[in-house]
């Protein structure tokens, strides 16, 4: 059979890996100047998909587009740039997002806002585009944000992007004047059910009920959303409809259209609906696109620390309140097992007291018995020197002697062991018992401090 030479073949992988290895690759160039070569896989309106190239190892990461200044596609002779936003000429007006995700009064606070906003002013946008995603939470926290963004209405154009807001966040989202939502978004239940502090979605209180109540149609009235929707999202006896008037979509009272809100709900308004409710201004697919949908040919964003430090604060506060709940459970739970502990001491003291007294006991006794054993072979020694002085003139009578002096010392500690048997045993039952109680007592005491929440 020919072999075939392997060194033609394994020169001909060799070219052709190097020619891969030389293709040009593309670039990103994120915005804070981090640059990224490799391979781009997919391009979304929100997200770059890449495959990066570092040495020998490849991985993939998504960057998103807000943080891409210019992408350079290197795929051969065609090789082209597109810039998202050129060095130095920034595209259109500028806007600062921020995020108001999670839950309001753990996540989301006045004073993570306030500071947030407090850089804000500093870089002076045209746009300061909030993001919504929340299931909204704490009313009394609700209420402080409010104050928070009724003061950063008088010098900031704030915009609400919303894609999830219900209950106290649907608040905070009708707070902003101008508000967009995403195709699957969803706004409203005001007075609905919210997450507490432990996470769990449970009713408003009464009281609670009754501020959301009060503030939501104020807060409408003052950004200028429709009154009645405002109305609709507290109030569960009305109902709601929307039908065309005067050529334009629009929110009404009754049933005389498409309906919205039954009695016995409270309105809860997806993307088209919003729109059409005249609630949203339109819908937008992401904040980094948000302009096409405001009638922009373009804006950019403004570099900041805005959103990362509200997501820091946010992440730091949930790690110090789960700190807290962790001690509560565990101050709790130790409060619980005190008396039970404090028994189990208790015993154990007991018992070592007894252990001690019986080891004493058990010393005692065995000094005495080896005392007693000493004697017997104290004569013993003394009988064998007897029945030596004899071995000369009758070495017979010597021996019967000696045998008579180990039948008596075998005899006598028999007899000893005999009469000390019982007080061993004694003895020994009770350091047994002894040692197995304490070690129940331990194993409890073991069991119960295990179980102290982590």
């Amino acid at each position: 059979m020919r072999t075939v030479p392997r060194l033609p073949i394994l020169l001909a992988g060799w070219c052709v890996a190097a020619v891969l290895a030389a293709a040009p690759a593309d670039t990103v160039v994120k915005t804070d100047g981090t640059v990224y070569e490799g391979k781009i896989l997919e391009e979304k309106t929100s997200w770059i998909i890449m495959e990066v190239h570092k040495g020998q190892a490849k991985f993939t990461i998504p960057i998103p587009r807000v943080q891409v200044k210019s992408i350079v596609h290197g795929q051969g002779p065609r090789a082209r740039s597109q810039p998202a936003q050129p060095a130095g000429e920034p595209v259109g007006p500028g806007y600062y997002p921020l995020p108001i995700k999670g839950q309001i009064g753990i996540d989301v606070r006045a004073e993570f806002l306030a500071e947030a906003l407090k850089e804000v002013r500093a870089k002076k946008p045209d746009y300061v585009v909030l993001y919504f995603d929340s299931p909204g939470g704490s009313v009394q926290e609700m209420v402080r944000v409010l104050d928070v963004l009724e003061a950063a209405r008088k010098e900031l154009r704030i915009v609400a992007l919303v894609r999830r807001a219900l209950s106290t966040a649907a608040v905070l989202a009708m707070a902003c004047p101008e508000i967009y939502i995403t195709p699957a978004g969803q706004i409203g239940r005001a007075a609905g059910p919210g997450p507490d502090e432990q996470g769990q979605i449970v009713p408003l209180t009464s009281a609670e009920q009754q501020e959301v109540r009060r503030r939501l149609p104020e807060v409408a009235r003052q950004a200028g959303h429709p009154e009645l929707v405002a109305q609709a999202m507290v109030d569960p006896k009305v109902e709601m409809c929307i039908r065309v008037q005067d050529g334009k979509p629009g929110a009404f009272k009754g049933r005389g259209g498409r309906v919205i809100c039954t009695k016995g709900e409270l309105l809860l308004l997806g993307g088209r609906d919003a729109v059409d409710a005249a609630l949203a201004k339109g819908i937008g697919d992401d904040v980094a696109t948000l302009h096409e949908d405001m009638g922009l040919k373009g804006w950019h964003v403004v570099r900041g620390g805005g959103w990362y430090l509200m997501t820091r604060r946010a992440r730091e506060y949930r790690r110090k309140l789960e700190q807290a709940r962790r001690k509560e459970r565990r101050d709790a739970y130790m409060a619980s097992i005190a008396p039970r502990l404090e028994e189990l001491k208790r015993r154990l003291r007991d018992i070592n007291a007894k252990g001690k007294d019986a080891e004493r006991r058990k010393a005692e006794f065995i000094r005495r018995f080896d005392r007693a054993v000493a004697d017997i072979r104290s004569d013993y020694r003394a009988d064998l020197r007897e029945a030596e002085r004899h071995r000369e003139k009758n070495p017979d009578y010597a021996d019967r002697l000696r045998r008579e002096a180990k039948r008596r010392r075998d005899r006598r500690l028999e007899d000893l062991r005999q009469r000390n048997k019982p007080e061993a045993n004694r003895i020994q039952k009770q350091i047994k018992r002894w040692l197995q109680e304490k070690k129940l007592l331990i194993e409890e005491r073991e069991k119960l401090l295990r179980g102290i929440p982590k």
